[in-house]
């Protein structure tokens, strides 16, 4: 007997789309917010409808069968006008709109980017809310297909088929003290630089920062006498103390503190805007992208 639509549950086809690209029942539970006994269910469904196993586990992995990979190709297909159907967020007013947006950012991108995004969302779109913190560089892809994430700005970093991106910012660093630091009354040579005592802002217990690893390349070693994951406390502990800092100008700027070049090159701090591929239909990220750029560029 011909098999009829109504026959089937159409989740189920989001299931096997799932399984066949992550190669595993476990995978493709975890980018569907499901437990692995639901999602090994679904395919126990489907093997029974199709009468074939679409998939078996060879060196841990889930390989579709012959009937799986013929199917594929139909099932995206399938996919991608369902949900453009049901797609509610082809138009966006952002002075109407309710809604939160999910952001991934380190700590310095956050200190750049957040003051006057927040500042344009006051004024643009006052109903809209924000949740910030970072996620792992290798869990974006998997936030961003789970609906859990919308945008990341991150450093440039390897490419991912279902990871779009482009390029948000870049900015040179420089180094901050307070204005009567007494290394400021010769000439600020990198002698000068070594000789102080330094700030380092990072998310990370350990690990070398962006200046670091130059100065390595070097053969030298700055003298780090405090290493935290708050920039709140900069601007108050250069003034009180003759710590330096070493930041992208942009953050550099906001301190109000004296700035002064580094005598050494450091390449320059580079930030992208990350999404998922099934964002690109969504108005309303497609808006904030645009702000985050038209934000970046207006300074």
């Amino acid at each position: 007997m011909p098999m009829r639509l109504h026959q089937i549950d159409l989740n189920l086809l989001v299931v096997f789309e799932a399984i066949y690209s992550q190669n595993s029942i476990t995978k493709a539970s975890e980018i569907l917010c499901l437990s692995q006994p639901a999602v090994s269910n679904a395919l126990n469904r489907l093997r029974t409808i199709y009468d074939d196993p679409l998939f078996t586990r060879v060196a841990q992995q889930m390989q579709p069968t012959a009937k799986a990979q013929s199917m594929i190709a139909a099932v995206r297909q399938a996919l991608t006008l369902i949900s453009s159907s049901l797609d509610q967020s082809n138009s966006f007013d952002p002075a109407l709109a309710e809604r939160e947006f999910r952001l991934s950012m380190a700590d310095v991108t956050e200190a750049i980017m957040l003051p006057p995004l927040i500042q344009a969302l006051s004024e643009q779109a006052p109903k809209v809310q924000l949740q910030c913190y970072p996620i792992e560089r290798n869990d974006l892809l998997r936030e961003m297909a789970a609906n859990k994430l919308d945008l990341a700005i991150d450093v440039p970093h390897g490419k991912n088929a279902q990871l779009r991106s482009l390029p948000l910012l870049e900015d040179h660093y420089v180094c901050v003290l307070r204005p009567d630091h007494p290394a400021l009354r010769t000439t600020f040579d990198l002698p000068s630089y070594l000789s102080l005592k330094h700030l380092h802002i990072s998310s990370r217990r350990q690990g070398l920062g962006h200046i670091d690893l130059q100065l390595q390349r070097l053969g030298l070693k700055r003298n780090i006498a405090l290493r935290s994951c708050h920039y709140m406390l900069v601007r108050s502990l250069l003034l009180e103390t003759d710590f330096a800092v070493s930041v992208p100008s942009r953050l550099a700027k906001q301190l109000d503190l004296a700035i002064v070049p580094l005598p050494f090159y450091v390449p320059m701090f580079s930030l992208s805007l990350y999404w998922h591929e099934q964002a690109n239909k969504d108005a309303s990220i497609t808006w904030l992208r645009t702000l985050a750029q038209q934000l970046v560029t207006a300074e």
